[in-house]
């Protein structure tokens, strides 16, 4: 799983780096904007598999 949170990121840095001190929305601007990554919120509700939908139908 390569999946992420900005908020464990940014708490990884600053225990790693102690005098660094960054701030989630610095860590979320740069990975945006200089390395042109793209920043997505997880779905709160589930994908639906395809028994579900085809139950949904019947």
């Amino acid at each position: 799983n390569n999946a992420t949170t900005t908020a464990l990121m940014t708490k990884k840095l600053n225990s790693t780096y102690p005098e660094l001190n960054v701030s989630t929305r610095t860590v979320q601007r740069i990975l945006k904007n200089k390395l042109h990554y793209v920043i997505c919120r997880l779905r709160a509700v589930p994908l639906l598999k395809p028994n579900h939908i085809e139950a949904h139908f019947q």
